[in-house]
């Protein structure tokens, strides 16, 4: 049996910015073994429970039932400097969304660029950045303390508390 991973991201589907980010985590520090990935693009997180969106997660999930098991991840950025997005509706109302359809939740504090360049990327220049992350290198310089954090404060994320319910760690 294969587990499914569903990545739901607040980038569109034509840049995937966020894609970038995630697929490097996934791949470098878990096994690829009976683990498929299939991506769904939010454009922007305000489309966190679009019911277009909703149907498409459900049509994975069900297209792979015969083969195993899925696990909905939603990856989003909290915008500010700490997880004080929870406190806003919006925020809580995507933690509600994702625990009542058991759907876990990866918060980047204030953004993935920001997590993975130490710095505010602007949104004109995303995709520059997510291609020089790979080109560059750039992903060496990641340091996997800020990608365990139960609390993300800034620059940081719970992505990895996340993933190592679900994916085998990979033995270096």
């Amino acid at each position: 049996m294969s587990l499914q991973v569903i990545r739901v991201m607040e980038t569109n589907e034509e840049a995937q910015t966020d894609l970038v980010y995630v697929d490097f985590v996934c791949k470098k520090y878990y096994s690829q073994q009976n683990v498929t990935y299939s991506d769904v693009f939010l454009g922007g997180k305000q489309n966190y429970s679009n019911k277009k969106i909703k149907n498409h997660i459900l049509n994975l999930i069900k297209m792979n039932s015969k083969y195993g098991q899925s696990v909905v991840v939603y990856f989003i950025d909290s915008d500010q400097d700490n997880l004080n997005f929870k406190m806003g509706s919006r925020g809580k109302n995507i933690i509600e969304y994702c625990l009542e359809n058991g759907y876990e939740l990866v918060f980047f504090v204030s953004t993935i660029e920001h997590v993975f360049w130490k710095k505010k990327v602007d949104d004109k220049d995303k995709k520059e950045y997510s291609i020089k992350f790979i080109n560059e290198k750039q992903c060496d310089n990641t340091s996997v303390y800020d990608l365990k954090k139960q609390d993300p404060h800034n620059m940081e994320t719970n992505i990895m508390l996340v993933l190592d319910k679900y994916l085998k760690k990979k033995i270096n």
